[in-house]
């Protein structure tokens, strides 16, 4: 969950003032927490890939936390 974050605040251009956001949801059977910022996000290609093996650990990493 840091990581999360920690990802959040690095994605911000310094020329923005920076903007998180963590929704907590839950039922009898789940927990939701959605975390969104107002950052670069991640690119079309990389989106794309993410629950691919073939990532590099260090992409996974950054992409999600």
């Amino acid at each position: 969950m840091t990581n999360l974050i920690k990802n959040s605040i690095q994605a911000i251009p310094h020329d923005r003032e920076p903007l998180i956001n963590v929704k907590i949801t839950e039922n009898s059977k789940t927990v939701k927490v959605m975390v969104s910022d107002n950052g670069l996000g991640v690119s079309k290609i990389n989106r794309d890939k993410i629950f691919e093996p073939s990532l590099p650990p260090n992409l996974m990493e950054w992409v999600l936390g």
